[in-house]
């Protein structure tokens, strides 16, 4: 049974590839459209979890290892009222290239009772800590595991963006931190504004708003983590102030950055 009260703890492993560990008991959070720079990997041990990706309807089981690619957009839901218990990954593109993305969108549910237990180790190894060598192995074990499933289904690439929508998403990483509007994109490229954002929309199923706000969020995830005082990363993460972050980090994540900073692990 699901445990009564929330419960949500995060921390960057001694693990070089993995960026992220997010655990979650009992939350019953809706997670809106996003995206993030890293694949996603992650086990459900109670309910369940619903979620659009790339515009496809699919869901989490507490059987199956769940592999989200970088980039391609998606939201998430608990299948019941009661919530759900997950443990995430956030597995650097060194350990699980995006060249897999394609595979990843069409099959993210992969049932493989060893790659499960792999990944269970390996949170509990984490958990534990000084043990990098043996999280290190595992982490090996479960990527070459996902590796050579998503390797095996018929998509070999994700379907190529439009010209147009590309160099609008390469100017949005580049002034990821800036005050830059979509006149001044459309300027650059030569394109019409309305054009232009729905052009981005139908390529990548995710408005330039909505990506552009993702891909700070996770930034500013990673510096929370780190322990950099909150103010300071809403400067530097393109936020207005600190306030304006905290109310997207705790719509987007569940909980605030403070209480990110101060989870146990």
């Amino acid at each position: 049974m699901l445990s009564p009260k929330p419960y949500v703890v995060a921390w960057k492993p001694p693990v070089d590839g993995i960026r992220e560990v997010f655990h979650a008991r009992n939350l019953a959070h809706t997670y809106p459209i996003h995206v993030h720079d890293t694949w996603t990997v992650f086990v459900v041990d109670d309910g369940a979890i619903h979620y659009r990706l790339d515009r496809q309807q699919r869901s989490a089981a507490i059987s199956t290892v769940s592999v989200l690619p970088p980039g391609v957009p998606h939201d998430g839901r608990p299948s019941g009222e009661s919530g759900f218990n997950k443990r995430v990954l956030y597995v650097e593109q060194t350990l699980l290239p995006e060249s897999l993305a394609g595979h990843a969108v069409d099959a993210p549910a992969i049932a493989d009772p060893i790659l499960r237990s792999a990944v269970a180790t390996l949170h509990r190894t984490l958990i534990a800590g000084h043990e990098e060598l043996k999280a290190e192995t595992l982490a090996t074990l479960i990527t070459s595991r996902i590796t050579a499933h998503l390797s095996g289904h018929p998509r070999n690439h994700q379907p190529p963006a439009s010209h147009l929508a590309a160099s609008f998403r390469c100017l949005l990483d580049e002034h990821l931190f800036d005050r830059f509007t979509l006149a001044a994109a459309a300027e650059v490229l030569d394109a019409n504004p309305t054009h232009l954002a729905r052009s981005f929309a139908k390529t990548f199923g995710i408005t330039p708003h909505q990506y552009t706000l993702a891909r700070r969020l996770d930034a500013a995830r990673t510096r929370v983590l780190s322990g950099q005082p909150l103010a300071s990363i809403a400067h530097e993460t393109g936020f207005a102030d600190q306030a304006h972050m905290t109310r997207l980090f705790k719509q987007h994540t569940g909980l605030t950055p403070g209480q990110l900073a101060t989870s146990p692990h």
